[in-house]
């Protein structure tokens, strides 16, 4: 069994694939470089199995490749990478990375959370440019608590949409803290650990939430689905975070928002635009705060996509069904 792999792996991980199989490395993950699919073919010869991270796995690659019997992708939207549609007509199982960077993620929602509310990003920033004027603390009154006092978290209603993995971590984070969750999902399932969370529908969020974050996919149905009118129901002193993906919202609507006040400020870390224009909006409020897309980039995570694309790729050796696969329907042929 012979299998080239581009996604970035551990030592650990790597020395158990060994066991089963004959392993070539190239590409993104040991070069940094993305392999384009002509290279990605030329590369990986007659390899069994796949294993990639950002490069494209096309229909041509597919075709290109005839002894593939299986594609991974540790990437956090598998079919950003691989032509999910073309694997399943072929017969081949694609594995993904279910959760990989739930973690980092809903970690992030919460700093960003918290950056924007209690003016953390803000003052950091008028210190590191020296503007005393702006970040002084003193004995006399003219203190920066008084000029960028915030709200605390406790008490106050996290309201999540989305409730699948990054969501219930959020929710987990946010409990933590001492605020009350909501939910809006349409395929909510209660969690266990987590009895306090409950469902609503998505005006009632809306309306009800001191904190709106933003923790589902992007697909059809949910592109836009913070409309202009949804952002008017949120409450003068709520706050919006995203690390989701920016085309679930408004994003013109959320701006004029934010630049008129009608909500209390936002932390992003995903645009419409990336990287930022430099004559956004955004740049000139105060009560932004912006990241740029590094809501994934933990240095834990490629530990935890590699725990879980081993444990599926020796599921599938083994004959067991992989918990991770994506296109479950070919195992039935």
């Amino acid at each position: 069994m012979k299998a080239f792999v581009t996604a970035q792996l551990t030592a650990e991980g790597v020395k158990e694939l060994e066991k089963h199989m004959n392993l070539t490395f190239g590409g993104w993950g040991s070069t940094g470089v993305k392999l384009q699919p002509a290279e990605l073919i030329a590369r990986a010869g007659d390899a069994d199995i796949l294993l990639v991270c950002y490069e494209h796995v096309t229909p041509e690659v597919i075709a290109a490749m005839k002894t593939l019997k299986l594609i991974g992708c540790t990437r956090g939207g598998v079919q950003a990478s691989v032509d999910v549609a073309a694997a399943t007509k072929a017969g081949i199982p694609v594995l993904y990375t279910p959760g990989r960077n739930a973690v980092a993620v809903a970690d992030i929602s919460l700093g960003l959370t918290l950056a924007v509310m209690r003016n953390i990003a803000l003052t950091s920033h008028y210190i590191r440019i020296r503007d005393w004027e702006h970040a002084t603390w003193d004995m006399d009154g003219n203190t920066a608590e008084k000029r960028y006092s915030g709200p605390e978290l406790e008490d106050k209603t996290m309201g999540i949409v989305g409730f699948g993995e990054v969501g219930r971590k959020i929710a987990q984070r946010a409990i933590g803290f001492g605020m009350r969750v909501i939910a809006s999902d349409p395929f909510f399932k209660p969690d266990p650990a987590l009895p306090q969370v409950r469902n609503v529908d998505l005006e009632t969020l809306m309306r009800e939430s001191d904190v709106v974050s933003m923790a589902c996919v992007l697909n059809e149905k949910t592109k836009g689905m913070i409309s202009r009118a949804h952002i008017a129901m949120m409450k003068p002193s709520a706050y919006f975070v995203n690390v989701a993906r920016a085309a679930l919202v408004d994003e013109e609507a959320l701006c004029d928002a934010l630049r008129n006040g009608k909500i209390a400020g936002a932390g992003l870390d995903v645009l419409v635009e990336e990287p930022i224009n430099p004559q956004s909006p955004f740049l000139d409020m105060k009560n932004v705060v912006i990241t740029p897309h590094i809501g994934g980039a933990s240095s834990d995570i490629m530990a935890r996509q590699t725990k879980i694309m081993v444990s599926g790729l020796l599921a599938y050796l083994t004959g067991e069904r992989p918990r991770n696969i994506f296109n479950p329907e070919v195992l039935a042929r």
